[in-house]
């Protein structure tokens, strides 16, 4: 019986330890400064993104991931101001983020932290250039 506890737990970490792995992203994105007369919500970001973007560099698609994790479990993701969605492998999963740098995954809201928001905020601008 012990033998089968320590395998199901070793089975557990082998899973919780392997990174997700995603082979492409799409963008779309209004610049977090930007202010809009209409509210962008998760609904209608597509038409009103001023970038879309494919990506399919694996190393992109990780820092993005990367950055977006973690952070404090909040309540505070404003549906009117998102200001980007990426959506993995069309459409395994979908991420948002509001002009605050709060995100929202589908399921769970959290703020990442300041840091990693300007590291986001870079690589996006390096992205669309």
């Amino acid at each position: 019986m012990k033998a089968g506890w320590i395998f199901l737990l070793s089975s557990l970490l082998v899973l919780e330890a392997s990174p997700i792995s995603f082979t492409k992203a799409f963008i779309y994105y209004i610049p977090f400064q930007f202010e809009t007369y209409e509210a962008v919500t998760p609904k209608n970001i597509k038409e009103k993104a001023k970038y879309k973007i494919e990506v399919d560099d694996k190393n992109k698609i990780s820092a993005l991931l990367d950055l977006m994790a973690g952070g404090e479990k909040t309540s505070s993701f404003d549906t009117k101001r998102v200001r980007l969605l990426i959506v993995f492998d069309e459409g395994k999963q979908q991420m948002f983020v509001d002009a605050a740098g709060n995100v929202f995954d589908g399921e769970t809201g959290y703020a990442i932290t300041a840091q990693n928001f300007e590291k986001l905020k870079k690589l996006l601008s390096e992205l669309i250039k």
